[in-house]
């Protein structure tokens, strides 16, 4: 069994499919708890359109590096462990995948505080803290998710290259200031 058809059979598992080796084919044949068929060449490491199915499924963010030229992807919130990457977008996308269950999915990032002092998400919801996602340090913008309410809401906020308690402080005033619907 080749690394990548290890790496799909890993991603059919964490979906609750019982997968296969088809005898002549060689394509892994994915079926669910009552021997349904539900692919019958899955092998979203190589395949576009299942691996970005799984990217949108399992709310996966997705970077890109232009020096090492390799994406980066991890489920949200995410450790530095579960940061995946790869020269292969579809490959990050589905060790990403499979660090969600290999790896207890907690924040350690540095941005990652408890507010009860913020407004509630467009769901009405009042989250527990903000997740704030940079690429590096000196970010001019940055991404701010919800966590503890419906998980769906992000968005984007000068961060002017701010880190740490300075970084989560614009975060919060962005959140707070946000427009919503009445």
């Amino acid at each position: 069994m080749t690394d990548l058809n290890k790496l799909d059979r890993e991603v059919a598992e964490y979906l609750g499919y019982r997968a296969k080796i088809g005898v002549f084919s060689g394509n892994l044949i994915a079926f669910d708890s009552d021997d349904n068929l539900i692919y019958q060449n899955f092998h979203p490491s190589t395949n576009p359109a299942q691996a970005f199915a799984l990217q949108v499924e399992h709310k996966i963010f997705i970077s890109y590096d232009d020096d090492t030229m390799e994406y980066f992807a991890s489920c949200k919130p995410h450790s530095n462990d579960a940061i995946c990457k790869d020269k292969s977008l579809a490959i990050a996308i589905c060790r990403a995948v499979v660090a969600t269950k290999n790896e207890p999915m907690t924040d350690l990032s540095e941005s990652n505080r408890t507010n009860n002092d913020l407004s509630p998400c467009p769901c009405g919801v009042i989250p527990k803290k903000l997740f704030v996602q940079s690429t590096d340090n000196l970010d001019k913008y940055a991404m701010i998710s919800a966590i503890g309410c419906c998980d769906d809401w992000e968005m984007e906020f000068k961060n002017n290259g701010a880190i740490g308690d300075d970084s989560y402080a614009l975060a919060v005033m962005a959140w707070n200031s946000a427009t919503r619907a009445v």
